[in-house]
């Protein structure tokens, strides 16, 4: 649905409702007003984040790598935490 950007976690959770976004290059969560509160996570990705196509582009400031996990409870809620790579090392919260 309609490439990247900053408002892409927006129309994601506007088309889709609760949902993912991998290799996004942007670690995040966007909500829109809805009454049931759509949620789309963004991951960062795996990739190097100093490409020479996109030196010139000011939103690669805010590119970050990263990925999601979570679990699926037993009743169906479902719970993402986002892994992000942070001064060189990987922050992983595993609380859930």
């Amino acid at each position: 649905y309609g490439g990247g950007g900053a408002s892409a976690g927006n129309r994601h959770a506007q088309a889709y409702g609760n949902c993912c976004i991998g290799h996004f290059h942007r670690d995040g969560t966007a909500s829109i007003p809805r009454l049931d509160r759509a949620v789309c996570h963004m991951s960062g990705c795996g990739c190097s984040l100093d490409m020479d196509y996109n030196s010139t582009h000011i939103g690669t400031l805010g590119q970050s790598h990263g990925w999601l996990y979570g679990i699926k409870t037993k009743s169906g809620k479902v719970f993402v935490q986002h892994a992000t790579r942070i001064d060189g090392k990987w922050i992983v919260p595993t609380d859930f």
